[in-house]
Order: structure tokens, then C-alpha cells, then sequence
């Protein structure tokens, strides 16, 4: 990821073997393997939801990023037949290290990051690790913007020579500006088909859809002296989002590039989902063979709430397309 630029987990997914991603707006993103669609995701092996804005997440904070193509109930204990992903995040080290880049690319794309793991015993049994990132773009698609703040903080401590307690917290705010919410008239009124530029924006200047991300995580691992080993992972992820989107319907007119019907939408939604995760791993020997074992435990609650203008069609006319430069009403 780090030779490759690939900042956010849409762009280590699209160069990973095996994936394929299709793109609905400039803030959706589906992602597919063997033919079947990827809606398993996890955090430091953990299944979480994965929730709109998740594609934009900051790599910042992963150490790598795993994709198992095929089902994984054998591990996880409810199997995708597409694939699994599994982001697994940064750990402090003994000793103190600190690294920072900074970047800046085509279309204003601007980026700061700070890595800093200290060690805050002698010893180094109890040490911490924090990430932050900052990015400031603009794109190839006329009118849009993102900015994208993260913060990722994490203290580990060895309470024994076999066992690790392990807390951290982060947070992530994207904020779109120009937001796409589908995508331009595929055909003319007349019936025959269109051919836009590819940075053509449809949205309005106004239009974002802003996504925040806070996850809680706490976890402990043990390992017994007969080789078997103990894990208990709990995080609490709450999620943010305010949207107000603008579109269009209709064909337009091949000449005068008039008769779109505009379309709005307005809504606020949050969530908050528990996760709990047990897992006990070991050796053990039957009928003169020696074997392993894993069991586990997976609990997960999660409430949201929405809030929604519905669809709503505004009454000032859209105008020629020909000429839209994102001002509306």
C-alpha cells in the first residue's frame, strides 16, 4: 500500500487480484469476487458492517489489509462465497519510531500523514501508537471536493509475559463537496445515445454527502502454557452521515440539451453497533494423531436511526444540461 499510494481502501481494493469494483456515484462503491458481491468486512478480524463512505476509509491506519477469496465460515463462522476482507490495524512497537509524508498530485490532491510508536515504560511493555492523516483533493469530475481528516490512537501493554491488553480509538470525517448521486442521462430523447465528457458533474454546487466514522476497541489475548491461546476483541463503532443530494431524470434534448426533471434528497442518519468476539485456538492429541482446534464466539448489536426529506422535485426548471454549471435553484 505504501509503494503504491494506495490511501484509502477503495484503491488497495481495486489493485488486489480477484476484486472487481463498480462505481454508482462519486460516493458509492460495490465491490465484487467470484461473481458475488463482498458485504463481509472486519477490523482486526472482527465482522463489522460496512457502511456508506466505509469505500473512502484512510489506510493510514492499517497495517495491511487481508482478502480471502471464497467462504470463510470456517473462521469466521458465517461465510461469503464472494470474499472477505479483513483490515488489521496498526500495533505500537518496543521502540520509538516516527514517520511522516507528505504528498501533493494531479487535481490538487494534497496529503499529510504522522506516524509516531513510543514506548512510555523502559521496557517497553507498555507502549503506544498514533496515526493522523489529512487530505484535501479535488478530481477529474468537474465541481468536486473532498476533504478527509483521520486520527488513530492505540496503547498496548503486556500485563504478563503471556498476556496483552490492548485499547485504542478512531476517528474518521469525510466530507464531500459537488456530490454525484447517480449518474448522467445514458440516452437523447430521440433515442440515440450520449456521449458526455467523463468529468461531467451532474450534482449541484451545494450537494455532500458528509460521513463520520468513531470506532471504540478494547481487546485480550492470552497464551496458556499447553500451546493453546485465548482472544476476546469488543469495539463500538458509531457512524454519522448528512446528506443532500441533487439529480435528474428524463432524456434531454439532442439539440437543446433541455427537458431533465431535477430531484432532491435530504437525510441524516446514525448508527451504533457492538461487536463481541471470543476465540480459543490449541493443540490437542486423539486417537494417536495430533490435531487443532478453534472455536469462537460472535455476538453483534446494531441500531440506527434515519431521517429523510424523501424525494423531492423542485419546481425551478433545470435548465439545458449543455449548459449546467452546478447552480441551482
Amino acid at each position: 500500500m505504501d509503494d503504491q499510494q494506495l490511501t484509502s481502501v477503495q484503491s488497495a481494493l481495486e489493485a488486489t487480484t480477484g476484486i472487481t469494483s463498480r462505481t454508482l456515484d462519486s460516493e458509492r462503491v460495490d465491490f465484487y469476487s467470484r461473481g458475488f458481491s463482498i458485504d463481509s468486512f472486519q477490523f482486526d478480524g472482527v465482522p463489522t458492517s460496512f457502511v456508506n463512505g466505509a469505500s473512502f476509509l484512510d489506510t493510514a491506519f492499517y497495517d495491511r489489509i487481508e482478502v480471502v477469496r471464497g467462504a470463510t465460515g470456517l473462521l469466521t463462522g458465517a461465510g461469503n462465497p464472494g470474499a472477505s476482507v479483513n483490515l488489521v490495524r496498526k500495533r505500537p512497537s518496543e521502540v520509538f519510531q516516527a514517520h511522516t509524508t507528505l504528498s501533493a498530485g494531479s487535481w490538487d490532491n494534497y496529503r499529510a500523514m504522522a506516524d509516531v510508536s513510543v514506548p512510555l515504560t523502559e521496557d517497553g511493555r507498555v507502549r503506544a501508537r498514533v496515526v493522523g492523516s489529512y487530505q484535501d483533493r479535488h478530481s477529474w469530475l468537474d465541481r468536486y471536493q473532498q476533504k478527509k481528516q483521520a486520527l488513530y490512537a492505540v496503547i498496548d501493554a503486556d500485563l504478563s509475559d503471556d498476556t496483552t491488553l490492548s485499547v485504542g480509538y478512531d476517528a474518521q470525517i469525510i466530507q464531500p463537496k459537488g456530490t454525484t448521486w447517480g449518474g448522467v442521462p445514458r440516452w437523447y430523447s430521440d433515442g440515440s445515445e450520449t456521449h458526455w465528457s467523463r468529468s461531467v458533474n451532474s450534482a449541484a454546487n451545494w450537494s455532500h454527502w458528509n460521513n463520520t466514522l468513531r470506532t471504540a476497541f478494547a481487546s485480550l489475548e492470552h497464551n496458556f502454557d499447553n500451546g493453546w491461546n485465548l482472544k476476546t476483541h469488543f469495539s463500538q463503532q458509531r457512524t454519522e452521515s448528512d446528506a443532500k443530494l441533487f439529480s435528474s431524470l428524463g432524456y434531454p434534448d439532442r439539440n437543446s440539451g433541455e427537458g431533465l426533471i431535477p430531484i432532491a434528497l435530504a437525510s441524516r442518519a446514525s448508527s451504533r453497533q457492538n461487536s463481541l468476539d471470543v476465540q480459543t485456538s490449541g493443540p490437542f492429541s486423539l486417537l494417536g494423531r495430533e490435531h487443532e482446534m478453534v472455536m469462537g464466539l460472535m455476538l453483534s448489536k446494531r441500531i440506527s436511526d434515519e431521517y429523510s426529506s424523501g424525494f423531492v422535485y423542485p419546481s425551478s426548471p433545470l435548465g439545458s444540461i449543455y449548459q449546467w454549471n452546478g447552480d441551482y435553484p
